[in-house]
């Protein structure tokens, strides 16, 4: 009963960004369809995949202490299933590499693509769930 419930329940989407802007902008971009958890650093995003039901983590790569590609790893170390995707304004092959041999979902440019953010959120919520949601 309680997969039933957790299958109809909104998904859950955790962003993550050191700079209130771009968390706040991707807040607006994707309201009204998801349930929306926010970090503003790695730490703070581990804690909330460890105490809360997440589909799918959006989170910057650059950011102090806790890099996207460590929140990357540790979202796999709790929970294999749930899909992160990157966003950084620098795309090095070093990152891209590293990124994709921990399990990245996607990997975005700054400056994003709202369109492109709102697809890749819904395939990664449909491959998380394993269903379409279209």
């Amino acid at each position: 009963m309680r997969l039933l419930s957790y299958m109809k329940a909104q998904p859950v989407v955790l962003i993550v960004d050191d700079e209130r802007g771009p968390r706040e902008s991707l807040k607006v971009i994707l309201s009204g369809e998801y349930e929306l958890l926010l970090a503003s650093d790695g730490r703070q995003a581990l804690e909330l995949v460890k105490n809360h039901p997440v589909d799918v983590v959006v989170s910057d790569l650059k950011m102090p202490e806790l890099t996207g590609i460590d929140v990357l790893e540790g979202v796999k170390a709790w929970d294999p299933t749930i899909e992160v995707i990157l966003l950084t304004a620098y795309g090095s092959h070093e990152n891209v590499d590293a990124a994709i041999e921990r399990g990245v979902f996607e990997f975005l440019s700054k400056p994003y693509d709202i369109h492109r953010v709102r697809e890749a959120v819904r395939k990664g919520i449909e491959k998380k769930r394993g269903l379409s949601l279209s």
